[in-house]
Formats: structure tokens, sequence, C-alpha cells
């Protein structure tokens, strides 16, 4: 009897929703799940905190704040009338002890981001300057929720869809050390509406987060040793181990395709080496100022010129933040990469990995751990899943010439492309979360064929139409092509608009004899 009381004593004091009953002797244990305690994380100067704990400053000011990483425009990116929820949170003022490495988690309604603040209190000693983070869902069934995070373009043919993703955030060799106590941690992911999800009970599925710490001697990508990308490179399949992120941790060395992300337009200028379009980035020199211009355009607009202004990018989400001009709020980029580098040390970061249940399935009232203060299904758009597409027909007509160089008077052979296309409407295949049909007025604004061209990005109208391409006569005759949805996403209240770029896989319908070719003399 004295054994079964101290037991009951340890317990109540390890968890205070503890439910106790007792029925022939026999004690029945039973928990109930805690709710998410709200907090102004909006203006408040310091998180709510228990009596003895020492002060935490919000993540927007103050020390250990993320405004240095991610610039003003990101840090300002936060207002519930931008769209931004509360969905968990672990700062709670009448915390039974000192917490240990809180976070809250933020969504964003309109653009389907979720964003993870979290801060350090675990007092420990490492030497490491860049951080790797990797999100995944724990479940039996296939979910699109992560497919955003893998590539630029959609293939909505693929049912192979991803269930783990894995980013790596090097740093300047000679910035501070990111990875320190009492410090703020911000970690952004795009979400993809499954409607799949909403029939799922919280027992089905779960979503875990991870971040571990890396000190990387030196870092080369391509050959080129960098050590000021700012931004994350990531990579994703459907196991830990099995891409490229995972493969460079592993052995220091990894060839692969990959999605460089970025947040803020500080992403792109820090990576800007010269006006020539170096980079730090691994992209070539025409892809990148073909972004750079293009984005740099649209944000000097307005908002309702931004979906005609935007160019070179594939994926993107554009907002409002406090100044009301336009911010890039996520960027995500496709290239293929070379990496090497020596790791000294690695690990993680303490109370790694995370797992909370998925906002928007079946949470039981009496299911263990926080519960979603924001539970509604996740995601803003999708795509359905489809075994064929409507191909396209197209022809073209190549004119061949030699021309001589005017700088270094070299004779080069060149093609002009008369390209002749039928290009069908595809937004049947587009899907809106319903949720945020009732909150939001949502508009295709373009529809547009891009051809991703190594050397630049090409687009042209829905419908038929003909028109040029420049291209080598040594480059690809055969781009692959794409059809590029921008979405521009007004809520009903009156809140700031967001517009979403998202693109989307396509077929062609092409024989051998879909061009004629003229040759022209040289000039």
């Amino acid at each position: 009897m004295k054994k079964s009381y101290i037991l009951l004593v340890f317990c109540c004091f390890a968890c205070n929703k503890l439910e106790i009953s007792e029925t022939n002797s026999d004690n029945t244990y039973s928990t109930r799940a805690l709710p998410t305690n709200n907090f102004d994380w909006e203006y408040c100067d310091y998180m709510p905190t228990p009596p003895g704990q020492s002060a935490i400053p919000s993540p927007w000011v103050g020390a250990g704040s993320v405004v240095t990483e991610f610039g003003l425009d990101i840090t300002n990116d936060r207002y519930k009338k931008d769209g931004w929820e509360l969905v968990f949170n672990t700062f709670d003022a009448d915390a039974p002890g000192p917490l240990a490495n809180p976070y809250f988690i933020l969504y964003n309604k309109y653009r389907g981001l979720l964003r993870i603040y979290l801060y350090i209190t675990t007092q420990f000693i490492t030497t490491s300057q860049s951080l790797q983070d990797g999100l995944s869902v724990i479940t039996l069934h296939q979910t699109s929720l992560l497919r955003f995070l893998n590539k630029t373009t959609i293939d909505i043919t693929d049912k192979n869809h991803i269930s783990y993703f894995t980013q790596l955030h090097p740093s300047s060799q000679n910035a501070p050390s990111p990875v320190a106590s009492n410090k703020w941690y911000m970690f952004q992911y795009e979400l993809e509406y499954d409607p799949m999800l909403a029939s799922l009970s919280h027992h089905q599925i779960q979503m875990s987060w991870f971040v571990n710490y890396l000190q990387i001697n030196e870092l080369k990508i391509k050959g080129k040793a960098t050590g000021s990308i700012t931004g994350t490179i990531g990579g994703s399949s459907n196991n830990q181990s099995d891409n490229i992120i995972s493969e460079f941790v592993s052995t220091g060395k990894s060839v692969g395709t990959v999605a460089v992300a970025g947040i803020g337009m500080s992403f792109l200028e820090k990576n800007k080496i010269n006006n020539q379009g170096e980079n730090n980035l691994g992209l070539s020199k025409g892809v990148f100022n073909a972004m750079y211009s293009g984005i740099t355009k649209a944000l000097s607009g307005s908002m309702s010129d931004l979906p005609k202004n935007i160019s070179g990018i594939l994926s993107g989400i554009f907002g409002l933040n406090s100044t009301k001009q336009p911010t890039l709020v996520d960027l995500r980029l496709e290239t293929n990469m070379t990496m090497d580098g020596t790791i000294s040390s690695r690990g993680s970061l303490p109370s790694m990995p995370i797992s909370f249940w998925v906002p928007g399935t079946n949470i039981a009232s009496d299911a263990s751990g926080h519960i979603p203060l924001y539970n509604k299904t996740l995601g803003a758009i999708g795509f359905k899943s489809a075994e064929t597409l409507p191909v396209i027909k197209t022809h073209a007509d190549i004119y061949q010439y030699v021309a001589k160089d005017p700088y270094d008077g070299s004779v080069n052979a060149y093609n002009e492309v008369y390209l002749n296309a039928v290009v069908p409407d595809y937004s049947e295949y587009l899907i809106i979360n319903p949720e945020l049909k009732t909150i939001a007025d949502i508009a295709i604004t373009q529809q547009i064929l891009v051809d991703d061209i190594p050397v630049s990005l090409n687009r042209y109208p829905l419908g038929s139409f003909d028109s040029r391409v420049f291209g080598s006569l040594y480059g690809p005759l055969y781009p692959p092509f794409s059809i590029q949805f921008r979405i521009e996403v007004t809520p009903k209240n009156g809140d700031s608009p967001s517009v979403i770029v998202k693109t989307m896989e396509i077929e062609e319908d092409r024989d051998e004899t879909w061009y004629d070719v003229v040759y022209l003399d040289e000039f």
C-alpha cells in the first residue's frame, strides 16, 4: 500500500492534468488533452514564463531576436490581420517549473505557411556554424502535405508523395555562431492542402520536427569554396537517409537536385555577389539575374500589379507586412548541386525531435498532449492527383543561322524558333482549401505556359499563340513545359492580400515532324 501511494504522488507531480478514478481497489489512470495557451504574440515584449525563470524577450526585438537573420520585412510579417494564427504554444506563465526550450508555431491561413519559433534555454557548449532542420509526416497513408517542399514544379501524376524533408542552413564562417543558448530560431514550411487529411483521426497521423547542429569546416558548392550562403538547401524523400542533405551530413559529399529556399528580399541581396549574376546559391548567372530583376521589379510596385510583374520564378508567395509594401515571404528554386565539405562535429539540439498532432484531422477531446489552438485543415491550395493530363499540341519552325559575335568576332550558330501551341485550361486540377474560400476571394489572375530553358524562363499566354523563342543551336530544342498559376488571395474582411505562384508539370503532343528547318546565310 505504501508503494502504491508513492507512485501516485510521483504521477501527480509529473502530469498536472491527471484524472484518477478508483474502482474495487484498482487504480485507472487517464490523461486529458492539454489546451494550447494563447498569448499576445503580435505585440508582447516578453514571453509568458513562470515565476523564477529569467525573462525571455519576444522574437521580434531584443536579445537573440530573428531580425538579424531574416530582416524587418519578415519580422514585421506576424500579425493576425495578415492571416497569422497561433497553432501550438508551450510558453506558460502557470507552468510548475522553468520552461525548457519552449516553442510556438504560427500558421498563415491565406498562404499555407507554417512557422516554428524555438527558444533555446539549455546551456550547452558547442562549436557550430550551421544548422539542419527536418519535417516529416508519420502515417501509413499517402499525403501530399509536404509536396510543395520538394520541387519548384509539381508532378500530379506521381503518386509517391514525400514523407520526409530536411534542410541545411550554412552560415558565414565570419558570422557569430548560430548555435547558442538564449537565442531564437525560426523555421518556415509551405504546406499543400490535402483534403484526405480531414478523414483521418489523430491516431493515424503525426508531424515530427527536429533541429541539429553541424560544424562544417569548409563547404564547397560545385567546386567553389563558400562560407556565405544565406537561406536553406533542401532535399526530400520517403526516408531519412535517401536525399542530398542526409548524404552530405553522413559523408561530407553529395550530388543531386536540391530545392533552394529563401525568405524575404534579404535572401537575394545576401546571396548576390555582383551585377553580372554571380551568386552563392549555385544558380547560373542567367537564372539568378532573371529572378533577381523580376522580383525586384515586382516588389517595387503595388500589390495589385504584382501578379503580372513577377518573372523569373516557378514557386513563390508574396504578401504584405506593416509597411503596406509587397514582401517576398517564400521563394523556392531548384538547381543541380555538388556539395563537398568536412564536418568536424554534429549533434541534436536539446528536446529534439518534437512531434505534434496535425491540425484539421479528427483530434479527440481526450487525446494526450497539446491540442492545436487553430484546428483546421492546413494548406491554402493543392493539386488533384491524375493518371494523365491533357497534352499541349505544339509545332515549331526553326530557322538556323550563323552570326558573328560583336565582342570577340567569333562565328557561332544559332536558332530562331517560332513556336506554335494550343494550351488547354488546367485550372480544374488546382484545388482551394474550403476553409480559405470562406474567408477570402480567390482568383487565378494568370495561367501561363512556361518553358524552363536553363538560361531563362519564357512565358506564353493560355490558348493558341505564335511566339518566338531564342536559343543556342547546341541548346535544348525540346525544353520541358509547365503550366504556371498565379493566384490572388484577397481576404473578405479587408486584411492584406497575398499572391501565390505555383507551377504544375505537363506533357506535350509532339512527333518527329514537329518542326521545319530553314537555313539562313551568314550576316
